[in-house]
């Protein structure tokens, strides 16, 4: 995929991110507050991204390096107590956090 392309679906799926429910969850007070986290860490990286043009800063690249060494086991235990909205809201947050690792880094 083509830069200007992978800037586009980050566009597009961070816009499904902030329509989400995430906020609106019920349930294991813990696995909300997980999975609100590392949505605002992932926003935070992807808004930064968009106004970059599709480009991510050298820190956010370290962040995205370290983030993925860590896994997904405790997002998706959270997500899983949840039940199926908040399993939905961790795939798309993944594949954003995804097409972050895809994209430029600005030197």
């Amino acid at each position: 995929m083509a830069h200007k392309d992978e800037a586009a679906e980050l566009r597009r799926l961070w816009d499904q991110v902030r329509r989400g429910s995430l906020p609106e969850l019920a349930g294991n007070e813990h696995a909300v507050q997980e999975l609100a986290l590392y949505q605002s860490w992932v926003g935070s990286i992807a808004e930064s991204a968009i106004e970059r043009g599709g480009r991510l800063t050298a820190e956010h690249r370290k962040l995205l390096d370290v983030r993925r060494e860590e896994g997904s086991q405790a997002l998706w235990r959270a997500a899983g107590d949840l039940g199926e909205s908040a399993r939905s809201q961790l795939a798309r947050l993944l594949a954003v956090e995804s097409l972050l690792g895809k994209l430029p880094v600005d030197r």
